[in-house]
C-alpha cells in the first residue's frame, strides 16, 4: 500500500472511531496509537473489524451523563454512515456490549475479557476516571476481626472485650473508596497493546502520561485544561488569589478528580494560589453560610464545582445571598467539565434555565435566583443547549430508537419517558457525525 493510500485509509478508520466515541475534543494520539491505526489498515483480503463497547447501565447518577440507554444507539448511526460512504470497504464491523458501571474491578476484568477472549480490535470506553463507593464499618468488620495479636476471618459481634475496635455510630464510620476505571483499563490495554478510547466522564489529566498510556486516547475535556482556562481568567482580571468550594454530593467523580487537576495547575504556577479549599458534605443553605463564612476572611473570589441537576448551584447562590456574601465584594466562578451554562439536563426533559427551582412545590425564588446569577462567572466546555435544526433532530431520535436493534436489542428495558432524550454529553458526539474534521 503506498504512503498516500495509508494515510487516506488511517484518515477513515479514524474517522469511524471518532464517530462512534461520545467525544467533545480530539486529543493527539500517542506513537502506538497511529501504529495501530496504519497497520490495521494493509489487509490482505476483507477482515472483520471487532470494536468493544463499554457502558453504564444500571447506575442512576450516571444516566444523565453517559447512560447506556441513551447514548449506544449512536454506534449504529456512525456505523450505518461508514458503510453508506464507503469508508471501509474492506470491513465489517461488528460490536462486543460489556457494561463496566464505572467499576474498577468489572473494568479491568472486562477490557481482560474483551482482548484476550473476543479478540476486539478497539475498545471504546471505559466512561469514568474516577468514580466514588462507600464501605461502611459493617461492611469491612464483618469480614475482618482485629485482634490484639492476630487478624482472622470472622463474624463481628455486636460486643467483644478482645477487640481493638470501638463501634462508633455507623454513619460516622462510611469511608469514600476511590476507583479509577479508566485508568486502570488504560494500563491494562497499553500492557496488550490495544488501543483504548475514554469517553464521557474521563477528565483526569492522568491520560496526558503517554509513557503510561501509549495506546490510550482521550476524547474528553480534563478538568486540567479547565485548570488552565480558570487561570487565564485569574490572570485576566488581576485576581491573584482565589478559593475554592466543592462537593461531591450527586457526582462522586467530576469535583473530586477537578479538585486534584486544578490544585496540580496552580502549584505550577505561583502567580495565583489558591487560599483555601473546602468540601461541602452537603449542600444546604446552613452548610454553605458556614463555609462562605470561612472563606470570607480569606478571599473575596470564590470558584465552585458543584453536581448538575440537584438544584445545588440554585441552592448555593440563594444561601449566598441570605448570608450577606452576594455583593459587589464576591465573585463566584462556577468551573465544570460537563455543563451547559446557565441550563440543566433533566432526564427525558426539556433543558432548564439554572435558576428556575426544581423542586415541587417550588420555593417562589426564581426571579431573585436568576438575579443571583447575573453575578456569576461560567467556566466549562459547554455542551450547548437545545437544538431545532432537523438533522440533530433525527439524529436525537435515532440514537433513542437505534438502541432496539441489535447487538444492543434493548426493548422493554429502554421504555420509558426518562429514556426518551439523548445523554447530555453526546452532544459533543453530533458535530464529529456530521462534519469529518479530522484530517480534513
Amino acid at each position: 500500500m503506498s504512503e498516500l493510500k495509508m494515510a487516506s485509509a488511517t484518515k477513515e478508520v479514524f474517522n469511524m472511531l471518532c464517530c462512534m466515541c461520545f467525544a467533545p475534543t480530539i486529543v493527539m494520539l500517542s506513537t502506538a496509537v497511529r501504529y495501530w491505526l496504519i497497520t490495521l489498515l494493509c489487509p490482505t483480503s476483507s477482515r472483520i473489524l471487532n470494536v468493544g463497547l463499554m457502558f453504564v447501565k444500571n447506575r442512576p447518577e450516571y444516566e444523565l451523563s453517559v447512560g447506556y440507554r441513551t447514548s449506544a444507539g449512536a454506534v449504529l448511526i456512525a456505523k450505518d454512515r461508514i458503510v453508506k460512504e464507503q469508508l471501509l470497504p474492506s470491513y465489517e464491523i461488528e460490536f462486543t456490549v460489556r457494561f463496566d458501571e464505572c467499576d474498577e474491578k468489572l473494568a479491568v476484568g472486562i477490557t481482560t475479557e474483551l482482548i484476550t477472549n473476543q479478540k476486539v480490535d478497539a475498545i471504546i470506553g471505559p466512561t469514568c476516571s474516577n468514580a466514588q463507593t462507600y464501605v461502611s464499618f459493617e461492611d469491612v468488620a464483618n469480614k475482618i476481626v482485629v485482634r490484639k495479636d492476630s487478624f482472622r476471618v470472622a463474624s463481628l459481634p455486636w460486643r467483644s472485650e478482645d477487640l481493638d475496635v470501638l463501634k462508633a455510630r455507623s454513619d460516622a464510620m462510611r469511608r469514600d473508596i476511590k476507583m479509577f476505571p479508566a485508568i486502570i483499563s488504560g494500563v491494562n490495554a497499553a500492557f496488550y497493546n490495544i488501543p483504548l478510547f475514554t469517553w464521557g466522564l474521563s477528565t483526569s489529566s492522568a491520560f496526558g502520561n503517554m509513557d503510561r498510556f501509549p495506546t490510550t486516547a482521550l476524547l474528553s475535556v480534563n478538568s486540567y485544561s479547565l485548570g488552565i482556562a480558570i487561570h487565564s481568567i485569574m490572570l485576566s482580571f488581576k485576581w491573584y488569589q482565589f478559593a475554592f468550594i466543592y462537593s461531591n454530593k450527586g457526582d462522586n467523580e467530576k469535583c473530586s478528580m477537578m479538585k486534584i487537576d486544578i490544585g496540580d495547575v496552580f502549584a505550577e504556577r505561583e502567580d495565583v494560589i489558591i487560599t483555601t479549599t473546602i468540601r461541602l458534605k452537603d449542600v444546604t443553605s446552613v452548610e454553605v453560610i458556614q463555609a462562605l463564612g470561612n472563606v470570607s476572611a480569606r478571599s473575596r473570589i470564590v470558584v465552585v464545582c458543584l453536581a448538575e441537576g440537584f438544584n445545588y448551584k440554585r441552592t448555593f447562590l440563594l444561601a449566598a445571598k441570605d448570608g450577606g456574601y452576594l455583593n459587589d465584594e464576591y465573585v463566584y466562578v462556577f468551573a465544570d467539565t460537563k455543563s451547559k451554562g446557565y441550563y440543566v439536563s433533566v432526564l427525558g426533559e426539556p433543558d432548564r434555565p439554572i435558576w428556575e427551582d426544581m423542586t415541587i412545590p417550588s420555593d417562589g425564588r426564581d426571579k431573585e435566583a436568576m438575579m443571583a446569577f447575573g453575578k456569576t462567572l461560567v467556566v466549562s466546555n459547554h455542551l450547548g443547549g437545545e437544538n431545532s435544526n432537523p438533522k440533530y433532530d433525527a439524529f436525537k431520535n435515532g440514537v433513542i430508537t437505534r438502541i432496539k436493534d441489535p447487538p444492543f436489542n434493548c426493548l422493554e428495558d429502554c421504555k420509558g419517558v426518562q429514556y426518551s432524550k439523548i445523554c447530555c454529553l453526546i452532544y459533543h458526539l453530533i458535530d464529529r457525525y456530521f462534519i469529518q474534521i479530522i484530517y480534513q
